[in-house]
């Protein structure tokens, strides 16, 4: 499945190209070359997986557009004049999908405590993909990553260079708003 990054569609699966993810990786591992060696669609079915489980998180912010697949873009609860043009995916939220992508999905499909280490020890043990998405830490719980709050206490507690990336833009814990202010209304959808 070809990753769909048009911000706004009805048919996107990503924020974040493979192009893009392997400028990020790069930039974080400089010396390691487990993910450019990856075949395109072993990266693309990583970045769709890092998608979904991000798609659980409670993000920050009003929906933009009509049937958009993808819970950004938003607007944010602040902001006073709905202008189309400031519109955008945050480059940080594109970085974060790429980390946990490799360093959460990749780490854990493959038994590793890092991108470049031997079979895992005390870290990640293992990582279920069907059922509840989740992340096995040997003798410890399953923590299934199929609710915002669980995949952002594992970013916290063990990936906190994703968790500080995409901290501005969600909430563990379901806003308490005053829902009588009135949304802005949603842009027409995208093609």
């Amino acid at each position: 499945m070809a990753l769909v990054t048009t911000m706004g569609s009805k048919t996107a699966n990503s924020y974040c190209t493979v192009e893009e993810a392997d400028e990020y990786i790069a930039a974080q591992w400089p010396d390691d070359t487990v993910w450019a060696d990856l075949e395109d669609e072993e990266r693309e079915n990583l970045l769709l997986l890092a998608c979904l489980a991000m798609q659980n998180l409670i993000w920050l912010g009003w929906p933009v557009y009509e049937n958009q697949a993808l819970a950004l873009p938003v607007w944010d609860y602040d902001e006073e004049d709905f202008d189309e043009d400031t519109v955008s995916i945050p480059d940080n939220v594109k970085k974060a999908q790429a980390l946990i992508a490799y360093d959460v999905i990749y780490r854990g499909l493959k038994n590793r405590t890092s991108p470049d280490s031997g079979p895992a020890t005390d870290a990640i043990k293992g990582f279920a993909l069907f059922g509840d998405i989740s992340v096995n830490f040997g003798s410890a719980a399953e923590t299934p990553l199929t609710t915002g709050f669980n995949l952002a206490g594992l970013l916290r507690a063990g990936h906190p260079e994703i968790y500080l990336l995409l901290s501005p833009y969600v909430s563990e814990i379901g806003m308490v708003r005053d829902w009588t202010e009135q949304a802005p209304d949603l842009l027409d959808e995208i093609a």
